[in-house]
């Protein structure tokens, strides 16, 4: 995760901080410059909500519209919220994936009155392909079909869709102590209006327990090295690419001064 922090000492002041993914962090400072005779409003002056003057939906059938209208809360008359329109959002998105339509789209337009006195709303509403979830070679148990699911709209592309997947199910295996299964994903179209996600999977050794064991740390002692691979979370991802573990021991190195450290 990247974290931003912004600050306004005064209205045209920013200060911001930012931490990486990559452990770095940074600061700033911005000055807003202003040219021109332009009134601003006083600090103290804030905006009025608008109202809602209409709610519409653009949905691909009256079947779909009705589904997103039932999970409208926001209503004529109400004053505006963005967050109650945000949740308005999630809950039309959650009922279409209830029905299987894992991949719809839910986006919103506001389209204000010339005195910003009241605001008309439309959800457009991209309902998808009916999608569907399948294994060869194993059963899934609930949580595990929850989690994909759960992921399956937050991929846009399809090969985006099959690796996150298939590494999930993955992961869930070496948690239970199976190594080295061979899990395949694919997409087909078993009609025009369904999509089907099918994953093949090969169970590889069943075993009791899972270790790192280290050779060659003279420097470093192995307690060490093992709560780095824990601090980094490759508990589990390691065992799906070694080179993520490679890659975090050789920075361990590299910060004790050991440039040329080689980990393999």
């Amino acid at each position: 995760a990247t974290f931003i922090v912004s600050y306004f000492v005064r209205r045209n002041i920013e200060l911001r901080g930012l931490s990486r993914d990559s452990g770095t962090v940074s600061l700033g400072v911005r000055h807003q410059l202003t040219f021109g005779g332009g009134e601003s409003r006083p600090p103290s002056e804030r905006r009025v909500r608008p109202l809602i003057s209409e709610i519409t939906v653009a949905a691909p059938d009256a079947a779909a519209e009705a589904t997103a209208r039932a999970e409208i809360k926001l209503e004529s008359g109400d004053e505006f919220d963005f967050l109650e329109l945000q949740r308005d959002v999630d809950r039309i998105r959650e009922a279409f994936h209830e029905l299987g339509f894992l991949e719809a789209r839910v986006r919103t337009r506001r389209v204000e009155s010339d005195d910003a006195r009241s605001v008309a709303i439309e959800f457009r509403i991209e309902r998808g392909p009916r999608t569907v979830l399948e294994f060869s070679g194993f059963v899934a148990p609930a949580g595990l079909i929850a989690e994909l699911e759960g992921a399956w709209h937050k991929n846009v592309f399809d090969q985006f869709l099959i690796d996150d997947l298939t590494n999930r199910v993955r992961g869930y295996l070496v948690e239970h102590h199976e190594l080295a299964s061979v899990v395949v994903g694919r997409i087909d179209q078993p009609s025009a209006d369904v999509k089907r996600l099918r994953i093949d999977v090969t169970p590889g050794a069943t075993v009791t327990d899972r270790e790192v064991r280290f050779t060659g740390n003279v420097e470093i002692p192995a307690d060490r090295l093992q709560a780095e691979i824990v601090a980094a979370g490759l508990e589990i991802e390691g065992w799906l690419d070694r080179t993520l573990v490679e890659r975090t021991l050789r920075q361990v190195y590299n910060e004790e001064g050991f440039l040329k450290a080689e980990i393999a």
